[in-house]
């Protein structure tokens, strides 16, 4: 609405006392429609079709390296059309290019610049009547690499990975006016970073704990030059500001040359390549963000808790942290979101007669709205206590099978379901695979017939081991001794963790680095003696 004159009120009869509204012959800025909101008929929800191809395996000086690739095409996304809105153009910005306009020059306040949208409907009964349409389509492609030691951390362990992105999709002139709102045009998605990079560094001792830190780094997110408020008559502040060149007459001009000297060098790098014209949806990048997450995690001996007890220190954010203490009177902005200044120009006139704006420069476009806001990503910091009341998941899992028939409805288990079940110890069989895989690995004969003894021995090794145990089970009596039974499991699985002691070293000598490289990191655990130790004494797998 325009600027009331308040000088004029002070006579009570010239005091307004009701809106004046277009249909009964009033002001042209006077508005009085709703706005309604409607589904299309063939509304229907988002779909994506997504392929995935990934590679994982090991390169020279022991390291594991992955690659993975991603294609997704986004189907049925969401756009809105206005249609009480007449397309029509009732004049043109000139000096922007040929913007269209879709009310008069009379439907703009001169002295504030402020459109009023009311000669663009086609009916003054509503305001805006938005239709819901899931007719747009959007693209993304991503690559990821990460690169890492080979096998479980020892000490320090760390990981990096890089993940490129290309993308598109379409959007209505809704989404960014430079002409008609209603037609379709592809862009840039605004929310993919083009660069991310993530990285993890952790330091483990098997008797104090761990201590990780995982962050992130994104290249800027993309934004689009606009305008604070509506100026082409559609109802939305939505439109793309035009870029003047710097060295023109106007007060704008001026300002966008000081802001070229002084700006942020996202304002600089943005606009300078649109000098002329109307800037382009999602045409400028912010910088660079990051973010962190550090976690302690405390052995339970060394705090006199349980072994089935886990204790976790997590400060999320901790770059927030490091910023407030290296920076206590001008933070630089660590660990926030880079949220960029999208406003360009804000309206403070109109000239009817050039048929033209006047425009104040806001002179933090492009620069982080973090830096200026009170309101920051904070830092926070979580103690985390887990505790196991019960019994183990082990435990459980054996007594419910040993209860049946004896202490629950039911028939016993046999001894062969028993030995099926538990005639592993739980722990998978690393030779299985080296066998199976033996041309991929391009294991020679003697390797593949050293492989295959040793694999019968430990065969017949956890046969020796399980078959007496799963007998015994199979015959004990009603009332029979729980804790006994869990301690027949425990030093039975810890036997066949031995047999497999003793032989992984054995297998690891004979193959070379080129097939070490090659397997999974699954059963290269299963080769590391420092692994199978843990699972061995609990620390990893199941807890007795």
């Amino acid at each position: 609405m325009p600027t009331p004159q308040w000088s004029s009120f002070s006579d009570g009869a010239a005091t307004p006392a009701a809106c004046l509204i277009p249909d009964d012959g009033g002001a042209p800025l006077a508005e009085r429609g709703s706005r309604t909101a409607v589904f299309s008929p063939d509304w229907t929800a988002p779909r994506s079709i997504r392929g995935q191809l990934s590679w994982e395996g090991g390169v020279a000086g022991g390291y594991r390296l992955s690659l993975e690739g991603t294609v997704a095409r986004h189907q049925n996304q969401s756009s809105v059309v206005n249609l009480n809105l007449d397309t029509s153009p009732r004049m043109t910005l000139v000096s922007e290019g040929g913007r269209p306009v879709f009310v008069d020059p009379q439907g703009i306040d001169p002295g504030t610049g402020t459109v009023s949208s009311a000669q663009s409907r086609l009916s003054h009964r509503f305001g805006r009547v938005d239709e819901l349409r899931s007719d747009l389509l959007s693209d993304v492609v991503q690559l990821r690499v990460g690169l890492g030691p080979a096998g479980p951390p020892r000490g320090v362990g760390w990981s990096v990975g890089y993940t490129v992105s290309a993308g598109r999709q379409q959007t209505r002139g809704s989404a960014s006016t430079a002409g008609d709102p209603n037609l379709v045009e592809w862009a840039t998605p605004s929310h993919l970073p083009r660069h991310a990079i993530h990285y993890g560094i952790q330091w483990g001792h098997d008797r104090i704990g761990r201590v990780a830190w995982f962050g992130q780094l994104r290249s800027g997110t993309r934004f689009t030059p606009l305008v604070a408020r509506d100026i082409n008559g559609d109802g939305l502040a939505n439109d793309r500001a035009f870029v003047f060149a710097p060295g023109g007459a106007g007060s704008q001009d001026a300002a966008l040359a000081d802001l070229l000297a002084r700006g942020s060098s996202a304002a600089k790098k943005c606009l300078t390549s649109q000098v002329g014209r109307i800037a382009a949806h999602n045409s400028c990048e912010s910088g660079w963000s990051s973010n962190a997450t550090l976690q302690i995690d405390v052995h339970p001996h060394v705090l006199r808790l349980p072994r089935h007890a886990s204790v976790s220190v997590v400060v999320a954010n901790p770059l927030a942290v490091a910023d407030w203490a290296l920076h206590p009177h001008a933070r630089h902005g660590w660990g926030q979101t880079s949220a960029p200044d999208a406003i360009l120009l804000y309206p403070r006139g109109f000239d009817a007669a050039k048929q033209q704006f006047t425009y104040a420069v806001n002179p933090d476009f492009g620069r982080a709205a973090s830096a200026r806001s009170a309101f920051h990503t904070p830092a926070a910091l979580s103690l985390l206590l887990r505790l196991d009341i019960g019994p183990s998941r082990e435990r459980q899992t054996l007594l419910n099978q040993l209860d049946r028939g004896r202490r629950q409805p039911g028939d016993p288990v046999p001894a062969l379901s028993l030995r099926a079940t538990y005639g592993s110890g739980g722990v998978a069989n690393p030779m299985t695979w080296l066998l199976r895989y033996s041309d991929s690995l391009q294991l020679s004969g003697a390797q593949a017939d050293s492989i295959a003894t040793w694999n019968r021995t430990y065969l017949a090794s956890l046969d020796s081991i399980w078959t007496p145990v799963t007998n015994a089970w199979a015959s004990l009596p009603p009332r029979y001794d729980r804790d006994a039974a869990v301690r027949q499991l425990a030093d039975a699985r810890r036997a066949g963790v031995d047999q497999l002691l003793a032989i992984a070293p054995r297998i690891s000598a004979i193959l070379t680095a080129a097939q070490r490289r090659r397997l999974p990191r699954d059963v290269a655990n299963l080769l590391d003696p420092k692994y199978l130790s843990d699972i061995r004494h609990g620390r990893r797998g199941g807890t007795w």
